[in-house]
């Protein structure tokens, strides 16, 4: 089942994650003396001059449709520009007293257009925080040193933004708590710095059009002397912190499954012990799962879940891992000879059956040894899953009913997934899909307070109540 690989240790350093220079810089995509490409291979985006701090507004943005043959100039005084999701974007300076101005593209550059946001001054910056075909998540700085700005979401063509959030958390070191649950449709995870300092977690269900803070874990209480109880999520603030090791995990393949760190109480505590958190709705009710830090990652398309306990000074022999979304945890020692824990590694996406954990070890000259032992689950979990082994899911559902024309209707759609039951022991193998059943349902005021309410297939809805 485990399987030891050893190498010479060639390094006075140990990371526990690999880092990959951020494509952001002041909170922007920045580019420079290169290109990078858009949707369209033929079509290239290309930054000139230097992009060092005081040269930045110098930039000429300038576009090609035959790989570099002829450019067409889009605008000069470029400050920074990238793409995310189907946007094009830079910022501008158009004169050095001016603030800084955002603009747009949906259209792959044929055209840009001026964002309708606040504008920013040299002491202030734009975050994209996420985005796709439809949308984008921005956050827009406050003046002064303030560590929170509003989060604004955009249109579908990246012009018209609206007010999502106010006092939304941004550290000193621009790292946003912002996290896209990426198991269930319209779910949003970030974290804002309230008027009294604290700092506390919220939620949004329907695309950041409105949030709420987190549900208190069903089996997890407060201290009888906190009046709000509720959970509360470490993020990139609490990582920077060396608080946790990990932040929030989801993962597309994985319908409703959440994994986060964090602490239950008024606000997030950093004097309370941090402690894994399980949601298999999507955020709408959690389960605390293990006591203390961890390093985990999901497996067999949410199948399976494996963990790591975080040591810090420690040697680690042990691998906890769950069939049933966290319920339920069992232990394997992987190895005779424990490490030092360096990292907890798969392959890319989550369907695969085994994980390596890798380290170092102090070997009998007193030389530090690379470990990486792979751990194989097929030999533990060999039966395959059938169609008994699955059930009907309703997405974003009232367990206890409700209006049932009403009862998981979220921005016009209805969204009924094929699960795995929880008590199956069996894995769902590198060919399972999510399958998906998707209904149109009657919008809401709300849903078009906040957005032109779409339906994914007809891009449109019913009428509103």
């Amino acid at each position: 089942m485990a399987n030891e690989t050893r190498w010479p240790f060639m390094s006075q350093t140990v990371r526990s994650e690999v880092e990959i220079q951020s494509e952001f810089l002041d909170g922007e995509s920045i580019y420079g003396n290169g290109t990078k490409t858009g949707r369209a291979s033929s079509q290239i985006l290309c930054g000139f001059l230097t992009v060092e701090a005081d040269e930045r507004g110098d930039l000429v943005l300038k576009r090609t449709t035959d790989l570099g043959k002829t450019f067409t100039t889009i605008h000069e005084d470029i400050y920074s520009f990238g793409y995310i999701g189907a946007f094009l974007f830079f910022s501008v300076m158009e004169d050095s007293r001016s603030p800084r101005v955002m603009y747009f593209s949906s259209d792959q550059g044929e055209s840009f257009s001026r964002a309708l946001l606040p504008s920013a001054s040299t002491e202030q910056f734009y975050s994209i925080l996420d985005g796709d075909e439809d949308m984008l998540f921005m956050h827009v700085d406050n003046p002064g040193d303030t560590f929170f700005g509003t989060m604004y979401t955009s249109d579908d063509r990246g012009i018209l933004f609206s007010k999502s959030l106010e006092r939304h958390l941004f550290d000193g070191l621009r790292k946003s708590d912002f996290t896209n649950i990426t198991s269930l449709r319209g779910v949003y995870l970030t974290n804002k710095l309230d008027q009294d300092n604290r700092i506390r977690s919220v939620i949004s269900f329907n695309r950041g059009g409105t949030w709420r803070q987190l549900n208190k874990p069903d089996n997890v209480d407060c201290d009888a002397q906190v009046q709000k109880c509720n959970l509360h999520i470490h993020g990139e603030h609490s990582r920077n912190n060396r608080m946790v090791p990990m932040v929030t995990l989801s993962d597309s393949t994985a319908i409703g499954l959440v994994i986060a760190h964090g602490t239950v109480g008024d606000s997030l505590s950093s004097s309370q012990h941090p402690d894994v958190f399980v949601s298999t709705d999507g955020g709408y009710n959690w389960r605390g799962t293990l006591r203390g830090p961890h390093h985990y990652s999901i497996l067999d398309s949410g199948g399976l879940v494996v963990a790591v306990e975080a040591h810090h000074e420690g040697q680690v022999k042990t691998i906890k891992f769950s069939t049933d979304e966290g319920q339920c945890w069992k232990s394997y020692n992987f190895t005779e000879q424990p490490f030092f824990f360096a990292g907890l590694a798969s392959e890319p996406g989550t369907k695969a059956m085994s994980v390596s954990v890798w380290g170092f070890r102090p070997e009998d000259d007193g030389q530090p040894m690379w470990v990486a032992v792979t751990i194989d689950f097929q030999s533990l979990i060999t039966r395959e899953c059938t169609d008994r082994d699955y059930q009907d899911w309703l997405a974003h559902s009232d367990p206890s009913g409700g209006d049932l024309e009403r009862n998981g209707c979220v921005l016009g759609a209805k969204e009924v997934y094929r699960r795995r039951k929880k008590q199956s022991v069996c894995r769902n193998g590198r060919g399972f899909a999510v399958i998906k059943k998707q209904h149109s349902c009657l919008c809401t005021r709300e849903d078009f307070l906040w957005y032109t309410c779409v339906f994914a297939i007809e891009q449109q809805c019913l009428a509103p109540l």
